[in-house]
């Protein structure tokens, strides 16, 4: 492939230029910079390499995000995790769908605390079981 623009008879005569396609995204790199073809070459492998690096950041940044974002929510009042009535001594958690009763214990780390947690354990294992499931698919 032949250059363009300024360069006299070396631009007329010989071709310098090259054009380098990632056949899998069908990006490509057209390169005109050296009066050598050796070194066009060169220049449009990094090119290349860093449009297809600077992608493959960009997705994966765009995964994490959406990501995040499914973790922390809006902090809606509608989003509430766990309410305490200390009136009535009752915990519910909203995200389980589950309530008891003996704060005290609850805040002391008794088997009230540790049925919560276990129930929060299966419940965080199934959500992630479901997204591999989902990626899969």
């Amino acid at each position: 492939m032949r250059a363009s623009g300024p360069g006299g008879q070396n631009v007329n005569k010989r071709s310098t230029a090259v054009r380098i396609t990632h056949l899998p995204t069908g990006t490509s790199v057209h390169v005109m910079d050296e009066r050598f073809q050796h070194m066009n070459i060169k220049i449009a492998h990094k090119r290349l390499a860093a449009i297809l690096l600077q992608r493959k950041v960009d997705d994966l940044s765009a995964k994490t995000m959406s990501a995040r974002k499914l973790q922390v929510g809006s902090r809606a009042r509608a989003e509430k995790i766990r309410t305490f009535n200390f009136k009535d001594d009752r915990i519910t958690d909203h995200r389980l769908k589950m309530s008891t009763s003996h704060i005290k214990g609850f805040m002391e780390g008794g088997p009230a605390l540790d049925s919560f947690m276990e129930e929060l354990r299966y419940l965080d294992l199934t959500e992630r079981l479901q997204e591999i499931v989902n990626n899969e698919s």
